[in-house]
This record gives C-alpha cells, sequence and structure tokens, in this order.
C-alpha cells in the first residue's frame, strides 16, 4: 500500500515527533521559511489530508503538519476520552514546542473548529486563520449538557475496548471510508488511508485512529461561548464554504461569520473534501494565507 512518506519527502518535508502536553505526536515539517503554517485535519483524516494543497504554497512558508492526537502516527489520550478544547491546547503546545510565538493557520473541518478556538483564545499568537467548511465547534443547550454528559459516558464506556475496525484488503477499506464521506474520490480516500491504516496480516488493514474518537463529546459549549471565540479573533479570517459540504444550518453560518470581526466568506463547488480533490479551487485561500 502507497504511503504519504515519499510523497511529503518530495515535496521538501521531513517526519518528526514532539512531546506536547504528555502525548507523542508525528508531524510533517518543512523549515526556513519566515511565513509560519500550521495544518490542521479533520475528523478521522489525517495530515496527508494536505498533500494534495501543499504545492499551491510554491515553498513560500514553513508548513507544519501534525497528526492531531488519536489520529495517524500520533499518540492515544490514555483516557480515549477527546474534545476540540483538549485538541486546541494541544496545538499551543505544538506552536511553543516548534518555538513558534505566532503563526497562521488553516484548519479543515474539525481542525478548522480548533483554529476558531486557538485563535480565539490565543489572539496575540494568531496572525493569520483560513477556514475549510468548519466554523467553530458545535454547540448544545444548556439544558442538554447533563444528558449529554451521561450519554457520551456510558457510549466511551462501551468504546473504550472496542477493537480497531479492520478490512480484508485496501479495495474494501477504501470503499467503506468513502461511504461515510459524501464525495470524496478512491485517490483522496486512498491518500487518506496510506497513512490512517496499516497492513496487519497478508494484506489485512487495520485503522490506526482511536475507537474512542468515535465517541460522543461529553461537553458542546452553548452558541453564546463559540460566538465569544470568534468575536475573541483579532486577525483576518477566510471562511470557504464548500457549496456541497458539510450541512450547516444557515442562520447559525450567517450569525458565526458576522461575529469574527474581520472576515473574508467565500463558496466553492466541491465537496467536504475539496482541498483533496480541487485544490486548484483554493489557490486564492492560499495566496491570501500567504500574504505579508
Amino acid at each position: 500500500m502507497t504511503t504519504d512518506t515519499e510523497q511529503f519527502r518530495a515535496l521538501g518535508f521531513s517526519e518528526q515527533r514532539l512531546s506536547a502536553r504528555r502525548l507523542s505526536f508525528a508531524l510533517q515539517t518543512r523549515d526556513e521559511q519566515q511565513t509560519k503554517i500550521l495544518a490542521l485535519h479533520g475528523w478521522l483524516d489525517n495530515c496527508a489530508s494536505f498533500l494534495p494543497l501543499i504545492p499551491l504554497f510554491r515553498d513560500r512558508a514553513s508548513l507544519v503538519v501534525p497528526d492531531l492526537a488519536g489520529h495517524g502516527l500520533s499518540e492515544h489520550r490514555a483516557s480515549g476520552s477527546y474534545n476540540v478544547f483538549d485538541d486546541a491546547a494541544d496545538v499551543i503546545a505544538l506552536a511553543d514546542a516548534l518555538g513558534w510565538k505566532r503563526f497562521r493557520i488553516v484548519g479543515h473541518s474539525m481542525g478548522a473548529n480548533i483554529a476558531v478556538l486557538v485563535a480565539g483564545a490565543w489572539p496575540a499568537r494568531v496572525e493569520r486563520v483560513a477556514l475549510l467548511d468548519g466554523y467553530g465547534p458545535f454547540s448544545a443547550s444548556v439544558a442538554e449538557t447533563p444528558a449529554r454528559l451521561a450519554a457520551g459516558a456510558a457510549q466511551l464506556e462501551r468504546m473504550r475496548d472496542r477493537p480497531a475496525s479492520e478490512f480484508e484488503s485496501l479495495e474494501e477499506a477504501v470503499q467503506r471510508y468513502r461511504q461515510h464521506r459524501t464525495g470524496l474520490s478512491e485517490d483522496s480516500a486512498r491518500l487518506l488511508l496510506g497513512r490512517g491504516a496499516m497492513e496487519v496480516e497478508q494484506g489485512r488493514l487495520r485503522l490506526r485512529h482511536d475507537p474512542g474518537r468515535h465517541a460522543a463529546t461529553l461537553f458542546r459549549p452553548t452558541e453564546e461561548q463559540v460566538l465569544a471565540f470568534l468575536s475573541a479573533i483579532s486577525c483576518p479570517v477566510y471562511a470557504v464554504r464548500a457549496r456541497s459540504g458539510w450541512p450547516v444550518e444557515e442562520e447559525l453560518l450567517q450569525r458565526r461569520v458576522r461575529a469574527i470581526k474581520d472576515c473574508r466568506f467565500v463558496e466553492l463547488d466541491g465537496y467536504h473534501h475539496v482541498h483533496m480533490d480541487h485544490p486548484e479551487r483554493l489557490q486564492e485561500m492560499v495566496d491570501w494565507l500567504l500574504a505579508p
């Protein structure tokens, strides 16, 4: 099975490991440019999701593309419990470990939601943010909070010892993977699985991500809290909506976009993984992210 390693190496990257918040993270890095950019992948994806987009940067930035906790080659949380608030703290810890005082972020889906939290909580650290089909964490009402905690804890307990998904062949894995990612091409699925799965015996594959990543989060912020993060962002934001991407209620989307002080909102044709299947449609976003 083809892996991402050679493709990253051909683009000038090297694989590294960094420790942050008592976890070991795998990341691909390309250094020595003044503009520093962290690329944050989506839920159940991995850093290979940015491979199709990277050539658009044309060696004009120091890019760091990590596998987030519980994904790809990064370590799993001991508790098996995940939420975007911990992920945001991980991102700042990784930036500290890299020695980056200020940096830019491009995030897809869950990675975009994490980027909103990072830019809102640490506004002095973030220079620019590009959001790909993600506009902040999922929210819940105050009244839902107790039931969510109870249901989430029960689900997590069921999943804690659940074995990772296995497939008889790469072809089976690709088809199953695409079932849950509307519009994702076979080539993009293979790219993600090249890092997101490992061979266990005679062609049989096992997914690497933590099964706990499937469990519902124990806590969701209220919409008012999400808007507080969006309002606290002081840097320019470029938000991309894929027209056939993740379904978002129009009123909620517009409310969140309006909460950002300086936001350029763009709609593009494409599915949720438009940055993988049609990266050329995002050249304007990349040029904006690289601008002085």
